[in-house]
């Protein structure tokens, strides 16, 4: 299974995420015309695990951006938190947390970064 599907997975399984979200859970944008809140996710980089036995990739560490979007910051932290939490009871690890701000489009972003 693919880092993108391991995180659609756990994010869209889990009840405290799709609460706040319902199925409005994607890959790389969101439409402009989604409400908000809504969660997004991409791949940030692949780093390719190889031996000295040969140059040929033996497996994958990858990074996985999920932006958690919403109108507010509170709304979208707690978004946050609770992707956090589906996350890691997947076995997904956090590695960083970053808040965003597009002005144009008046939506704040949390977003968590995965290693897997």
């Amino acid at each position: 299974m693919g880092a993108e599907t391991q995180v659609y997975t756990a994010l869209s399984g889990d009840a405290g995420v799709t609460a706040i979200v319902g199925n409005r859970i994607s890959p790389n944008v969101v439409g402009e015309k989604v409400p908000m809140p809504a969660v997004c996710y991409n791949r940030a980089d692949t780093e390719y695990i190889v031996t000295i036995h040969s140059a040929l990739p033996v497996g994958d560490s990858v990074l996985v951006d999920v932006w958690c979007m919403a109108k507010t910051e509170d709304e979208a932290s707690e978004l946050a938190d609770a992707a956090i939490a589906a996350l890691a009871a997947a076995y997904i690890a956090p590695t960083n947390r970053r808040h965003e701000y597009d002005p144009e489009s008046e939506i704040t972003a949390v977003v968590v970064t995965v290693r897997i």
